[in-house]
This record gives C-alpha cells, structure tokens and sequence, in this order.
C-alpha cells in the first residue's frame, strides 16, 4: 500500500491572519474614537465661545438671522403642543414642543416661524400649562396674555434632526399647512438648555481621543515588534 504524506498544515499563517485582523481593528477604532474625539473637542470649544457671547433675546430678534449654537435666551410664555417625544424605559424622559414666532402687519398678529424648544420631565407640567394657556389665548379676545407660567430658557440653537424635521412636518401638517407654507415657516434650529453641555462635549471628546491614542499606540507598538 503506498503511503502519502500528510498534507502540511501550518497554524502560523491562520494565527498571523488572526494577528493582522486585530491589528488592523486596532488601527480602526484607534483613528475612530480619535477622530471622534478631537471632533467633540472641536465642537465644544466652538460652543463654549459662542455661549460666553451676551445671548440674544429671541423675542427681539429676527429668526431669520439665526445661527447653529448661537447663545440664545427667551421667557417662554407661548407654545402650542409637543411634537416629538423620547422614551427610555417606557417613560418619556425628553419632549420637543412647537413654539411660534409672532410677527405683525396691518391685519394683526400671525405666525412667522415655527421653532422646537426642548422639555425634561420635571419640566412637563409646566410646558403643557403654557400650551393650554396659549390655546385659551388664541381662541378667545377676552382672555389675557400669559404672563404667570413662564419657563425661561437660557440656551443654545441646535440644528433640527431629521426627526425633528419629519415630526414638526406632520404636526403643522395635522393643523392644516400646506406643505410650500411649511417648507418656509419651520427653523432650522430647536432651543436648548446649556445644561453643562459644554463641559460634558469636552470631556466626553478628551475621554475619546486619550482611548484612541491608547488603541493607536498599542497597535503600532505591536506592528513594531512584529507580535
């Protein structure tokens, strides 16, 4: 009987394809986290100049001269409902209400922007009594303006997701706009609390990159010595 040598198996190329797919995951992750991190970085310090700026007041100004994460600030004494909401746990934890901003002509008082201004839940009750005191407002010449549930929102203009966009979309469509009106009358942007969002991007971004340049140096540490 003739005998046939084992075929060789060699366990070296499959543990060296092994070392490369973890070396070059290393590579990724360690130029992810620190892109991401210096673009965090970047984005905080951006929002933190723009903060140390006096805030404008969005009821003297004029919102089509609005900017992303321009220092804002408002009593907010006039909202109609919420239009998006976020859940965690099955509780809502974040809410976005439709707020308008009021122009006039000779024929009165109208609408001439749309913008979303966000909401945490201790703030809900408060949120949805200015919604009901707006409607009774709105709906009745004899009622008198808010003047006694205010929220005042020291901020900053987020630029609408796409989320924002498509459930502001739908309310405004619900209440009867067209759909060219609404392409003009929605802002760009949501009002957002400071919140330390500054402090928290910054850190959040440091955190990242020091973890990239770890995944980074180990990797090329390991290229190196050939491991």
């Amino acid at each position: 009987m003739t005998h046939y040598p084992r075929p060789h198996v060699s366990f070296l190329k499959g543990e060296n394809e092994m070392v490369f797919f973890s070396k070059t995951r290393g590579l990724v992750m360690g130029i992810g986290f620190l892109v991401i991190g210096i673009g965090l970085i970047i984005y905080g310090t951006i929002l933190s100049i723009n903060l140390r700026q006096p805030p404008v007041d969005l009821y003297n100004v004029d919102w089509n001269t609005l900017h992303a994460n321009q220092h804002v600030e408002m009593d907010v004494d006039f909202l109609m409902d919420c239009y998006m909401e976020y859940e965690k746990d099955g509780k809502v934890t974040s809410a976005f209400y439709v707020m308008p901003e009021f122009k006039e002509d000779e024929e009165g008082l109208y609408f001439g922007h749309f913008m979303g201004v966000a909401a945490t839940s201790s703030e809900f009750d408060k949120f949805d009594r200015i919604v009901d005191k707006s409607y009774e407002w709105w709906g009745n010449e004899d009622a008198e303006w808010n003047t006694t549930d205010l929220v005042h929102v020291d901020g900053y203009l987020r630029k609408m997701s796409s989320n924002d966009k498509k459930y502001m979309t739908e309310y405004l469509q619900e209440i009867g706009y067209s759909d060219e009106d609404i392409k003009q009358l929605i802002s760009p942007y949501v009002l957002m609390k400071n919140k330390d969002i500054t402090w928290g991007t910054l850190l959040g971004g440091a955190l990242m990159a020091v973890v990239g340049g770890v995944f980074l140096a180990i990797t090329i540490i390991r290229m190196v010595r050939g491991r």
